[in-house]
């Protein structure tokens, strides 16, 4: 038998051991961003902009243009209505007129009604001013008559025209202490024709120192004949026929009494003119109407009225 002597034992080699994985964080690194989307972007914005900055250039060449072209054309000539101070207007034919003669008087005429006047400038107006009044126990305002313009007033409407006052001095504030009037203000009242129409031959009347001058056409004897009944009342007819200062034109008699209804107690005028069918009137009234006081004791009080009648004349 074999001896066999047990070889001794050998260290056995000890196994490696495998390293223990460790965790290990890996950092990743961020991808540089992507430059073509803004590249694309900034190149499209660029070409927008030259796009619109092109079509505002080319937009206000063409404005410029297009003014160079209205610049260079004939403008039209503004018209009448749109410039009505550049081309006059061309006047009609003149209703009336007042012509300077004198110091004294005016000469009136009216082409529409057909006939002329003279008028003095100045009156003296009844209630041409007032005064305040303490004479013999008064205590009141007092008509005080005084030169006034003298004023025409001209109703087409009623073929009428009134010579009177430029205005007058109104008393009011009236008392009555034993059956007399007294009154605690004056006050200075512009004329008009609204107010003159209203006022004359009415209950005011005595503010109004006028004549009425009143044309109106008539065809025959007929139609005058109506006229004076309209005009001085219904018992009123046609009388005899003069001639007047005017050739062709006749002063006109009025028939009539205050038992069949004609009241003509005051001067009137009444004169006709056939030829061109026309008949005036005017009343001259009771008193003077327009006259001026001097004021002294050698010279007379000067009257116009006659003077103005005498004056009139149809125009032919």
């Amino acid at each position: 038998m074999t001896d066999i002597n047990p070889v001794p034992d050998q260290p056995q080699p000890q196994p490696t051991p495998e390293p223990i994985p460790q965790e290990t964080t890996k950092v990743l690194k961020e991808a540089p961003p992507d430059k073509k989307p803004k590249n694309w972007l900034l190149i499209i914005s660029i070409i927008l902009f030259l796009i619109a900055l092109g079509a505002a250039g080319l937009f206000a060449y063409w404005q410029y243009k297009l003014g160079q072209q209205f610049s260079q054309k004939p403008q039209p000539t503004p018209s009448p209505a749109q410039t009505p101070t550049a081309t006059p207007t061309p006047s009609g034919p003149k209703e009336s007129e007042l012509t300077s003669l004198d110091a004294t008087w005016n000469q009136y005429t009216n082409y529409q009604l057909g006939f002329s006047i003279k008028v003095p400038k100045e009156m003296l107006q009844r209630y041409g001013s007032c005064k305040w009044d303490e004479e013999g126990g008064d205590h009141s305002y007092r008509a005080d008559p005084a030169l006034v313009p003298v004023k025409i007033y001209e109703d087409t409407q009623n073929t009428t025209v009134y010579i009177t006052s430029e205005y007058y001095y109104e008393l009011t504030g009236e008392t009555i202490e034993n059956y007399i009037s007294y009154y605690s203000e004056c006050n200075k009242v512009p004329n008009s024709l609204e107010r003159v129409r209203r006022e004359y031959r009415a209950e005011r009347g005595h503010y109004q120192q006028a004549w009425d001058i009143i044309v109106k056409e008539v065809a025959n004897d007929n139609q005058l004949e109506a006229f004076i009944k309209e005009r001085y009342g219904s018992g009123c007819g046609l009388g005899e026929k003069t001639p007047s200062e005017q050739e062709g034109v006749f002063n006109v008699r009025i028939e009539g009494t205050i038992e069949i209804g004609c009241i003509v107690n005051y001067m009137t005028v009444l004169r006709y003119f056939p030829a061109k069918n026309k008949v005036v009137s005017w009343h001259l009234g009771q008193d003077v109407t327009f006259y001026k006081v001097l004021g002294t004791v050698v010279q007379e009080d000067i009257i116009y009225d006659q003077e103005m009648a005498e004056s009139f004349r149809f125009l032919k």
